[in-house]
């Protein structure tokens, strides 16, 4: 745990054998800095016969106005990427969720393809069971942390459970919406609200360990009702 001590003015992140590290660079001496807390972790890696594999180490740039410093470890240049997978989830340094959502749906539809091979009955009481369990987890996994805002991405996602609706014999309607009522869904946009909103209502009742303030702002000091959301996001 000592490794928090070799950094001073930015984000360290760590799980299991995973460590991140992030600076708003807003101009060289901000670059500069990063690179002494780069080698102040090489430090602590060598110490501790922990050291980082270069090779696998990335930096990614946020911000049209950032610098993009090289950055080294151990004398060797870190790789500069635009997108890097992050515990299953794509993040791209445009803050766009399309990529994930490609491979969301390139995964859930190799899934849903595998049900439909394997099982000839579709009926709804069969088939919805499979879905809810192999396929939309491949459409939902780590959501809130990229939920799409693009009507692309969103359509993307929602193909998966429209091709899944057509594969039900049982369960009939003249629209997508009307069959997922049939069969007991909802679209996968409904969900994401519904999981935004549980999270606001915990977050505005103290259920999670955050501070509401820093996302959102309330009308008085004693307003529970936010008015507006906002994430904040540094580059580094």
């Amino acid at each position: 745990d000592d490794i928090d001590e070799a950094v001073t003015e930015a984000l360290l992140k760590k799980f299991a054998d995973d460590t991140k590290i992030a600076k708003a660079i807003e101009n060289t001496e901000d670059a500069i800095q990063m690179q002494e807390n780069l080698d102040r972790i090489s430090q602590w890696a060598e110490t501790w016969q922990m050291n980082f594999n270069v090779k696998k180490c990335k930096v990614m740039h946020f911000g049209h106005n950032n610098i993009r410093y090289g950055y080294a470890m151990n004398g060797h240049s870190i790789e500069k990427v635009t997108g890097e997978k992050d515990l299953g989830v794509w993040m791209e340094s445009d803050m766009r969720s399309s990529k994930q959502c490609r491979e969301a749906a390139r995964n859930a539809n190799f899934a849903l393809g595998q049900l439909s091979r394997a099982f000839h009955f579709r009926r709804a009481s069969n088939l919805v069971p499979l879905y809810k369990t192999f396929v939309r987890p491949k459409l939902e996994h780590a959501v809130a942390a990229w939920s799409p805002w693009l009507e692309g991405d969103k359509e993307e996602l929602e193909k998966v459970q429209r091709r899944f609706v057509r594969m039900i014999s049982d369960k009939k309607g003249k629209t997508y919406e009307e069959r997922l009522k049939n069969i007991g869904l909802t679209t996968l946009t409904e969900r994401r609200r519904r999981g935004d909103l549980i999270e606001t209502y915990k977050t505005l009742r103290g259920f999670n360990r955050v501070n509401k303030n820093n996302w959102f702002q309330f009308r008085d000091a004693n307003c529970n009702r936010a008015t507006r959301s906002t994430v904040t996001v540094t580059g580094g």
